[in-house]
């Protein structure tokens, strides 16, 4: 259907289609670039140049939005896109979780630095909020789906994506659900026990962690659009995103059954022309949270091959910035990606090859998972290098930060997992790994400085009335249920000052001047949809 004003089209929809106009803002969001990867960062001379592996900057697409008829765009704090990227790594992505935890506290300091009224990163004193229905509980304080357009991981760091990204879930909470998850996710060998039996209890393992992702509450994500099901991965695409990098089975050509990448999207990217760079193009995932989560864990060297049709990203995929990078830029202008977080988790401490042990079957089977490791390390701190590279790119550079615990991270499970209490030796260890990475100046002020700047965009965003289905979930309907052919299809608007266009525009409605304004204002109030309300009544 299409709307008109003067014979023009303004807004051609489907049913059910959400209709986003570009922001009216006076702030000026100029970006002046900023590198900073980090003290572990070195130049390899061994990296080849990937030149020939960049994105052709002209096949690039930028986001086709409409614009507004009566608002009209000056400068839009919504283009620059920021990205959280979540390496895999098992048990050692507590490291993550507490990287992230320090960064969401410094956020705070800052954003109460600035506003000591506020009390969560969902509030704006500038949009409308007739009903408290959709504010959050208090205790929801600041998240990180608040700061990110894009929250995306891979492994263990897919399902930390999840829970951050599509159910909107607060650092703390998916802290503890991966202390609860870390009792399934790694095996449990009673001293003594046989090799013959390790490939079983590895098994056993893998289907525990993958029944532990299948079994979380995925039902609702917090502050749920009126559309939305928080069962199905695909989620309100004007809000937080979420990519999970897992792995596909296929049949490659002449060599059988093999695995290649695959991104779970809880949004849609077609693929504009058969030369795009992209990873299986279409529509969002049409597909439970929960089985997402569960591809994100299943670990391909501990299944039955034939059984499973998604694995976990392994260490081709360990780091996924790269795959992150080449997607956003592919479905925004590369000129508009403005900063990007990544954040590792650390490689295992070695072992002396000259221990005593090193010689038992029990030591080499150990150090077969330490090669695995290695090379996921590598692979990772090769991704970063590139990573960096681009970021100093003169055609579109981009603020980029490396947070990786590199030093005394402890090794997998097979030798450190108690029987009486599993891994709480080991996340001992890692905690404080990281509590004295975070400790260091260098690190600290990378922090600061990447918690101020986050801090600085959301209340730019926060200054807009797109805020409101970013942060909340919150559209609108027209309240002219029944002459409105709009409302009959069922046709939402992003914003507040969207209906007002449609009002003015279709029925004909006056400003919303001195004469006007309650009766124009009560009429955006019952257009709103709240957060929990899933009819414009």
């Amino acid at each position: 259907m299409a709307i008109t004003f003067g014979g023009t089209a303004l807004l051609e929809t489907m049913p059910g289609e959400t209709y986003q106009p570009r922001q009216r803002l006076s702030i000026s969001t100029e970006h002046t670039s900023h590198f900073n990867a980090g003290p572990e960062f070195e130049e390899s001379e061994d990296d080849s140049d990937d030149s020939s592996e960049e994105m052709d900057i002209e096949n690039k697409f930028p986001d086709v939005e409409h614009m507004s008829v009566i608002t009209a765009e000056e400068s839009d704090p919504w283009l620059p896109k920021i990205v959280l990227s979540l390496d895999g790594g098992s048990h050692r992505n507590f490291s993550t979780l507490l990287i992230l935890q320090a960064l969401m506290k410094k956020i705070e300091q800052f954003e109460q630095k600035t506003d000591p009224t506020i009390s969560d990163s969902a509030r704006s004193r500038e949009f409308h909020l007739p009903s408290t229905n959709s504010r959050p509980p208090s205790d929801s304080r600041f998240r990180p789906c608040h700061y990110f357009d894009y929250i995306g991981g891979a492994s263990t760091g897919g399902l930390i994506a999840i829970l951050l990204g599509r159910m909107r879930r607060p650092v703390d909470e998916a802290l503890e659900i991966f202390l609860q998850f870390s009792q399934t996710m790694f095996p449990n060998f009673p001293r003594g026990m046989g090799i013959s039996r390790l490939p079983r209890a590895l098994n056993n393992k893998a289907t525990r962690s993958e029944k532990f992702a299948a079994q979380l509450d995925w039902s609702k994500p917090t502050d749920s659009s009126p559309e939305e099901d928080g069962q199905r991965f695909v989620s309100d695409s004007l809000r937080c995103r979420t990519i999970i990098c897992a792995m596909e089975k296929t049949r490659l050509e002449d060599q059988g059954l093999g695995l290649r990448p695959y991104l779970f999207r809880s949004y849609a990217h077609e693929a504009r022309d058969e030369s795009s760079y992209l990873r299986n193009p279409g529509g969002a995932t049409d597909r439970s949270t929960a089985d997402v989560a569960k591809a994100a864990v299943a670990a391909s060297q501990f299944q039955n091959f034939e059984q499973h049709g998604y694995y976990d990203s392994g260490p081709g995929l360990n780091n996924p910035s790269l795959e992150l990078y080449n997607e956003i830029t592919s479905l925004h202008d590369p000129d508009n990606l403005a900063l990007f977080i990544s954040i590792g988790c650390g490689a295992s401490k070695t072992k002396d090859p000259s221990s005593p042990q090193s010689n038992s079957r029990a030591w080499k089977l150990k150090a077969s998972f330490k090669r695995q490791e290695k090379e996921l390390s590598l692979g990772a701190d090769a991704v970063h290098r590139r990573m960096h590279r681009k970021s100093r790119s003169p055609v579109s550079a981009f603020e980029y930060f490396r947070f990786d615990v590199k030093e005394n991270i402890p090794e997998s499970s097979l030798g450190n997992w108690q029987s009486i209490q599993p891994g709480r030796h080991a996340l001992k260890k890692i905690a404080a790994a990281t509590d004295a990475y975070l400790a260091q100046p260098e690190v600290d002020n990378r922090l600061h400085e990447c918690a101020e700047q986050l801090v600085h965009r959301r209340k730019l965003r926060a200054e807009t009335l797109q805020w409101e289905s970013f942060a909340l979930g919150v559209r609108y309907c027209c309240p002219h249920l029944v002459q409105c052919q709009v409302q009959k299809d069922k046709v939402r608007f992003a914003t507040r000052d969207v209906l007002l266009d449609h009002l003015r525009t279709v029925h004909k409605e006056p400003p919303p001047d001195a004469n006007n304004f309650e009766r124009i204002n009560s009429l955006l109030d019952r257009g709103r949809i709240n957060s929990d309300r899933s009819d414009g009544s």
